[in-house]
């Protein structure tokens, strides 16, 4: 999925003066889960991460990312605070051409104790690079529940422009899973983040990828503008 970097929110934030950098990361609207084309082939993958606890060290193709479980090839360095791993939620159908390959990293997911939040942190980030992190949560079980989390940037002084709520179980039927980018740019080596669950926090899969600087987008933008300009006169 090709998408336009620089969100409305990048936008916004960056004609009221804010700077986009680890301090404050924004967030997209949460979409539902439909295909493999959800997959953001922005810019360049850095990172990638699915809970195939079936596979260690297995890796999985979807949409030209490579979603490893504990990949040491990546520069990118992780934790996560979650307890628990499981796999094998329920047989799931997605579409795309890569579809079976996408419903493998979804069927799988770490999750913490009852409600509490689980933390992230990305470490060996690269000062002044801007990143998109693309994060997915589901949950294809017919339970009763409605379940949804909040994402947010935590400490180290992290701020949000907006903090996105996905819906990952929804006892009506319609959505079992959603997945929400972030976009920063890194003025320290690691970002912090983190989940908040009404019921229970967990997450399927994630992978960060380094796109042009937000910043210098908009100049180029500006530059293409005034040169087409400059040939009308």
């Amino acid at each position: 999925m090709k998408r336009n970097s620089l969100t409305l929110g990048a936008l916004m934030a960056l004609s009221m003066g804010c700077p986009l950098h680890a301090a404050a990361i924004v967030w997209d609207t949460p979409v539902t889960i439909s295909g493999s084309d959800d997959v953001s082939t922005n810019g360049t993958q850095v990172f990638g991460r699915n809970i195939a606890v079936a596979y260690p060290g297995a890796t999985a193709m979807v949409n030209g990312a490579n979603f490893g479980y504990n990949n040491s090839n990546w520069a990118i360095t992780f934790a996560d605070t979650a307890t628990s791993t499981a796999a094998g939620f329920a047989p799931i159908t997605v579409g795309g051409p890569d579809g079976s390959n996408y419903a493998a990293i979804l069927n799988n997911s770490r999750f913490g104790s009852g409600a509490a939040a689980i933390t992230f942190t990305l470490g060996n980030l690269t000062l002044g690079q801007q990143y998109e992190l693309q994060f997915w949560v589901n949950d294809y079980r017919g339970f009763p529940n409605d379940r949804t989390e909040t994402i947010s940037a935590t400490g180290g002084g992290n701020t949000n422009v907006n903090t996105p709520t996905l819906s990952f179980l929804d006892s009506n039927g319609p959505v079992h899973g959603q997945w929400v980018i972030g976009v920063w740019t890194a003025d320290t080596t690691s970002l912090t983040f983190s989940v908040q669950g009404n019921e229970t926090s967990q997450y399927n899969a994630l992978q960060v990828r380094a796109i042009p600087e937000a910043g210098a987008a908009v100049l180029g933008a500006f530059g293409v503008l005034a040169l087409l300009r400059r040939r009308r006169i």
